[in-house]
């Protein structure tokens, strides 16, 4: 299995860990979006998944300050020319 990484997440630092978080990302030039799910079982161990997108990685923690926390991204499965922005035209 590859490793990427791809991108940071920003996330208050008032967020109650062991729980699960879904959402919808969107990129507007493109008018397209995305389901997010993200699972916080801790700090330190916290996976993230776009099933629309067919990937799936885990959040490192970077820094914690008061008000936030700095996670790297990084895409462990899926399609990778979809998962990572660095690759996009």
């Amino acid at each position: 299995m590859n490793q990427f990484i791809s991108a940071f997440a920003l996330l208050s630092s008032s967020l109650l860990f062991s729980q699960q978080l879904t959402g919808v990302g969107f990129q507007k030039s493109e008018n397209e979006s995305w389901a997010i799910n993200v699972d916080m079982s801790s700090k330190k161990n916290t996976t993230v998944s776009y099933p629309t997108l067919g990937c799936s990685g885990k959040w490192v923690l970077l820094k914690e300050e008061p008000k936030k926390i700095l996670f790297k991204e990084v895409i462990e499965e899926g399609w990778i020319n979809v998962c990572r922005p660095d690759l996009f035209p």
